[in-house]
C-alpha cells in the first residue's frame, strides 16, 4: 500500500511539473505575441529620397545594420550608367523579410533616388561598405526612424571625387 502510494504521489508531482512547463511555454509565447505587436504599433511607412552624383562605374554595396533586437543585412546590386536603374535591397529580420526598392537614373548628372520601405524598430545604425573602381569605400547613415523628421547622411569616396549623400523623409 504505501509502495502504491508512493508512486500516486509522485505521478502526480510529475504531471504538475509538466503542467507549470507548459503555463511557462503558452506565458512565452503570450510574451513574444505582445512584443510583436507593440513592434507593429510603432511601425510608420517611410518614403526617404536619397540625392547624389555618381561617375560611371559597376558598383554593388552591401549594408549591415543592427536594429535593437535584430541583425539585419542588406544587399545592393546595381550598375552606374547612363541608363535608368532600379537597385533592390533584400534584407531580412528575425521575423519577417523585407525588400526596399531605389529608382534612380544614373548620368553625369545629380540623381534622385527613392527608396520606399517599412520601420518596425526606432533607433537605427547602418553601415554602407562598398568597393568603387580601385577605392575601398565606407558610407555610414546615423539616425532614428520614428515619426519624426530624419536626415542621414552618407559622406565617403569614389575614385574620382568626394560624395555626400543625403536622405531625406518625405511626409
Amino acid at each position: 500500500m504505501q509502495c502504491k502510494h508512493w508512486d500516486i504521489t509522485q505521478e502526480i508531482e510529475m504531471q504538475r511539473e509538466m503542467q507549470r512547463e507548459r503555463d511557462a511555454e503558452r506565458d512565452a509565447e503570450r510574451e513574444r505575441d505582445a512584443e510583436r505587436d507593440a513592434e507593429r504599433e510603432i511601425g510608420v511607412d517611410i518614403t526617404w529620397t536619397l540625392h547624389g552624383t555618381t561617375s560611371r562605374e559597376d558598383i554593388t554595396w552591401t549594408l549591415h545594420g543592427t536594429t535593437s533586437r535584430e541583425d539585419i543585412t542588406w544587399i545592393l546590386h546595381g550598375t552606374t550608367s547612363r541608363e535608368d536603374i532600379t537597385w533592390t535591397l533584400h534584407g531580412t529580420t528575425s521575423r519577417e523579410d523585407i525588400t526596399w526598392t531605389l529608382h534612380g537614373t544614373a548620368s553625369r548628372e545629380d540623381i534622385t533616388w527613392t527608396l520606399h520601405g517599412t520601420t518596425s524598430r526606432e533607433d537605427i545604425t547602418w553601415t554602407l561598405h562598398g568597393t568603387a573602381s580601385r577605392e575601398d569605400i565606407t558610407w555610414t547613415l546615423h539616425g532614428t526612424a520614428s515619426r519624426e523628421d530624419i536626415t542621414w547622411t552618407l559622406h565617403g569616396t569614389t575614385s574620382r571625387e568626394d560624395i555626400t549623400w543625403t536622405l531625406h523623409e518625405q511626409k
